[in-house]
């Protein structure tokens, strides 16, 4: 997409079907979501829910897609939005709807003496951010991982702010995804005197661990407050030292 216009924004949904009234009722929750697994970068046109995240039953999952801009000077556009739906149905090892297996798979993955849960569980942490950050410098967060090679084909990443007021799902704001390893928050996003605090959460998509880390950065502000003097206030070009 060509400035001013951003890009392809998906909203995700899901809701359960609801046996006593017959109906998928999205008040419901689909799964216990306390990863933020529907809230992803809203320019990622897909998500990843881990395995046995989901208890057995029948779901409905819808996409909203937008396109910038939605609006004019009269209001919405039309054929700015469109949604799809898909039903997935959801059924234990055994082919049932019994949640007995699905919490005794969660159990044996994390017990198998040949599968030690340290192995899995992502040791976060985010390289120190430069002392003097300008507002129009670009900010380069780098994340770490110290896990076994072999499981980080498997983790998921999500950057959020926790402290301060930026919009990193916003069109422009980011030189990078907020859904890698590393963050690169554009020059010029932030403001002058302000403090932000970024987080790093990984996801282990196999094992169900995670793991995060917090930096906190402060945008330089122009000097203030003191006295600034010229003495003396008249003199010679090449004679007078000033």
């Amino acid at each position: 997409p060509v400035p001013p216009f951003g890009p392809f924004t998906f909203k995700w949904e899901c809701a359960p079907w609801d046996e006593a009234r017959g109906n998928y009722w999205a008040v419901k929750s689909c799964f216990r979501d306390d990863y933020g697994l529907l809230v992803v970068d809203e320019t990622q046109k897909y998500i990843v829910i881990p395995a046995g995240q989901m208890v057995p039953g029948q779901y409905l999952f819808s996409v909203t897609i937008a396109k910038e801009p939605t609006q004019d000077s009269r209001g919405p556009i039309s054929g700015r939005f469109v949604s799809r739906f898909i039903e997935v149905v959801v059924t234990d090892a055994s082919g049932t709807t019994d949640q007995t297996g699905v919490i005794r798979r969660r159990g044996l993955l994390q017990d198998a003496d040949e599968d030690p849960a340290t192995y899995h569980k992502p040791e976060v942490t985010i390289s120190p951010p430069p002392d003097n950050i300008n507002v129009q410098d670009r900010l380069t967060l780098l994340g770490n991982v110290n896990m076994l090679d072999a499981y980080k084909q498997y983790l998921s990443f999500r950057w959020t702010v926790t402290e301060g007021i930026l919009n990193i799902s916003a069109p422009g704001v980011l030189l990078s995804s907020r859904t890698g390893l590393n963050l690169v928050v554009s020059g010029g996003q932030m403001s002058v005197g302000e403090t932000y605090s970024f987080r790093l959460d990984v996801y282990n998509n196999v094992s169900g661990y995670s793991g995060w880390d917090q930096v906190t950065v402060s945008i330089n502000a122009p000097p203030s407050s003191g006295r600034f003097i010229i003495f003396p206030l008249e003199g010679f070009a090449s004679q007078t030292p000033f």
